[in-house]
């Protein structure tokens, strides 16, 4: 029997979950900061601090990176970014086990 592999520690997202999280919105899986499945189990929770960077560079990033049906409800970018400094995640993704600290 295989054992599973060992837990992720450091705060450094693979790949596959920073895809999972930027196409988010288009395969209509909204992203929140918690997720609790039905049988009441944390699957997903991120943790951090928020800020508002309202820069013009940052807006532009941000804005770039939405995806175009939440772009076109702000087509004159009114928005305010809100970035999430990551502190620690902590959860399942596919078969591994997240316990990752910044």
């Amino acid at each position: 029997m295989t054992q599973p592999p060992p837990p992720l520690t450091e705060l450094k997202l693979p790949p596959t979950l920073k895809e999972a999280i930027n196409t988010a919105f288009a395969r209509f899986r909204p992203i929140c900061v918690g997720y609790v499945s039905e049988d009441r189990r944390p699957e997903l929770s991120f943790r951090g601090r928020g800020r508002v960077d309202n820069s013009e560079a940052t807006r532009r990033v941000v804005y770039g990176g939405m995806h175009e049906r939440e772009r076109a409800r702000d087509p004159e970018q009114k928005g305010v970014p809100l970035i999430i400094d990551l502190e620690s995640v902590d959860g399942i993704f596919g078969d591994q086990v997240l316990q990752m600290r910044r």
